[in-house]
Parts: C-alpha cells; structure tokens; sequence
C-alpha cells in the first residue's frame, strides 16, 4: 500500500467528481450482482495495465484503478 506525501492527486477533483462518478470500488466489490449489466462511472488512478489476448483472439486490457 503506497501514501502521498501531498495529498492524493483526485482531491483536487473531489467536489466534481462527486457529481459525475456513480460507483466507487468499494461498491463494484460489495454490490457486484446489483450492477451487473448496468452502466456505472468511475474515476480513479490507473496504477497498471495489462493488455492480453484472449482466446478467441481478441486485444484486452486489464487495468488496476486507484480511486
């Protein structure tokens, strides 16, 4: 688990975030069959890529977010 010696770089976005973002990871994890097939927005810090291929041969991307 890292830290920011600032602050962490969305607070500055916090108040407009509020009004556009509808789901934060807790809730993807805790409400996982709830928002299954509906859309969702997020926001957040992408920490990591990893794109891949898959067996029917096409590109994606896996990506681990930070919010």
């Amino acid at each position: 688990m890292g830290f920011y010696v600032s602050g962490h770089p969305l607070r500055v976005l916090s108040k407009t975030l509020q009004n556009v973002v509808t789901h934060t990871s807790a809730d993807l994890r805790d409400e996982s069959e709830t928002i299954q097939d509906r859309n969702i927005r997020v926001a957040g810090l992408v920490n990591d890529i990893r794109h891949i291929t898959t067996k029917k041969g096409d590109s994606m991307a896996i990506l681990q977010v930070e919010d």
